[in-house]
């Protein structure tokens, strides 16, 4: 299992969305699913108004005392209308704060499962005080700061980006956080990243009608396949792949579903690997 931790550290910058939309176009011959970990409630449930069970809280349950190294998590998962498979956190703050030890035994089980998926793990906003965020991000393949394009968050973000890659380094020498720049703004994608000294994998513009759709509103699966949002998302999840495959074998993927790189995009609805929404 690869796994994938988006985090922010201030503001809202829509990390349930990107995580979804990266899901939407990962390359179908990776399994991927959506864990929501926001210890202040997950939205997919509401969202998609799924039911609150099963999801993160029966997922943790069964790890209690597995000590196989192995999580079958099939019997957790729920679909959204497209395809996409995702783990929800309780809607309710409580509920999820309640899952923050549970979570870090599950982080630990995540990091040494041998399940052929790539999991993408919606870690919301970050607080060191959170055992199961710090566990999540110090053990994941890749962290992935979303951040809003705002020179103001270099204050807030230095430190703890710092914090964690040291807990990054100390616990495997895991490479260092990523950031992905949301939004519009005075400031440079590129500058900020190099203010905070992490490399930008990639930016999303601001697109409110496919970001709509990936946050379950009624559109056109095919309007939504030719939007900003689904290609700068698949440009974003091709440089993912192309970093799994190396911390794997070292060579960039051959299989990677490039359809929707700019310059190449959609003409429908099909060449959506794995679209959140049908219709």
């Amino acid at each position: 299992m690869r796994t994938i931790a988006l985090f922010s550290i201030k503001g809202s910058p829509g990390v349930t969305t990107l995580a979804c939309g990266i899901g939407a176009v990962w390359p179908t011959d990776r399994r991927v699913v959506i864990m929501e970990a926001d210890p202040a409630g997950g939205d997919l449930c509401t969202r998609f108004l799924l039911p609150d069970s099963p999801g993160l809280m029966t997922l943790a349950l069964s790890a209690r005392g597995n000590n196989s190294g192995i999580l079958d998590i099939d019997q957790h998962v729920q679909v959204l209308p497209g395809g996409l498979e995702v783990l929800i956190g309780p809607p309710n703050s409580d509920a999820a704060l309640s899952l923050d030890r549970e979570v870090v035994a599950l982080s630990q089980l995540i990091a040494i499962s041998t399940n052929d998926i790539d999991l993408i793990i919606d870690c919301g906003r970050v607080s060191p005080a959170l055992q199961s965020q710090m566990a999540i991000l110090e053990r994941a393949d890749i962290a992935i700061m979303v951040s809003p394009l705002d020179a103001r968050v270099v204050t807030h973000a230095e430190s703890m980006i710092t914090r964690i890659n040291t807990a990054r380094n100390r616990w495997q020498g895991e490479p260092p956080v990523k950031v992905v720049m949301c939004g519009s703004g005075g400031a440079k994608p590129r500058e900020l990243a190099d203010a905070l000294e992490a490399e930008l994998i990639g930016s999303m513009p601001v697109d409110n009608q496919g970001a709509a759709v990936a946050c379950g509103y009624p559109g056109s699966t095919a309007t939504f396949a030719k939007s900003q949002f689904i290609k700068a998302s698949a440009t974003i999840a091709y440089e993912m792949v192309n970093n799994l495959e190396t911390i794997d074998r070292n060579i960039i993927p051959e299989s990677t579903d490039m359809s929707l790189l700019p310059g190449d995009p959609a003409e429908d609805s099909s060449n959506v690997p794995t679209a959140i929404r049908s219709a």
